[in-house]
């Protein structure tokens, strides 16, 4: 019991951590493409 309340905690970090990293990417493209748009 103790080691799957463990191993849910580390999968949900490990989701979160994902979930951060695509939002991060998503951030730079948007970033990129506004900067197309001015130029």
């Amino acid at each position: 019991m103790t080691i799957n309340c463990v191993d849910i905690t580390i999968n949900k970090d490990i989701k979160n951590e994902y979930k951060r990293k695509k939002q991060t990417v998503k951030n730079d493209v948007q970033i990129s493409l506004d900067n197309l748009n001015i130029v």
